[in-house]
């Protein structure tokens, strides 16, 4: 069977995706994430509930972010039909993986950096957040109760101790270094 360069990086991106999203780490972080933001920030509000919340959501999101913008990245390479991008993916698989999980690091650090000690991130912030939550509510309202909700209010807490958890983020880059150790990263025609 003839592997193509094609299908060769699809498929390490295809398994590196598998392997960041069902390792044990990365599950227990977002498990502990949803217990504590669903449940533990209202049954025992403290310092501690606060921190965990911001600690494992900087470990997931980039994470997360990776996942999905490595899938939308194959998807629009293949409708584009882009041959010396996808040609340069294959070949520096770990080159693109480390880029942009250091990007979403990064980006996420700034963000909780900033919503914490400016006051205008934090409004810009909670504005975003509720727009991007607007289409959700409202739909959930229509469905529920036949009415439009109102427009939700973001409260935010800025917390200038909040930013020394951006060092979080870096949980996801380690998490990536240890599953791209398990891909072998060779190619070898067979013909």
């Amino acid at each position: 069977m003839r592997v193509t360069r094609q299908s060769f990086g699809t498929t390490h991106y295809t398994h590196l995706r598998g392997l960041l999203i069902r390792s044990p780490t990365f599950l227990s972080l977002l498990f502990v994430w949803a217990l504590n933001d669903h449940y533990f920030k209202y049954a025992y509000s403290s310092y501690w509930t606060g921190k965990i919340s911001d600690i494992t959501s900087l470990a997931c999101t980039p994470i997360l972010m990776w996942v999905c913008e490595i899938y939308f990245l194959e998807v629009l390479l293949n409708l584009c039909n882009l041959k010396s991008i996808q040609h340069s993916m294959t070949l520096a698989v770990r080159v693109w993986a480390y880029t942009l999980m250091s990007l979403n690091a990064l980006a996420m650090s700034t963000l909780m950096i900033g919503i914490n000690i400016n006051e205008a991130w934090a409004s810009t912030y909670c504005q975003g957040l509720a727009w991007a939550q607007w289409p959700f509510w409202s739909l959930w309202y229509q469905l529920k109760w036949g009415f439009s909700p109102p427009f939700p209010q973001i409260k935010l807490t800025m917390d200038p101790s909040d930013a020394w958890t951006s060092p979080a983020v870096l949980i996801s880059v380690i998490l990536l270094h240890n599953k791209l150790k398990c891909i072998h990263l060779t190619h070898k025609d067979n013909t």
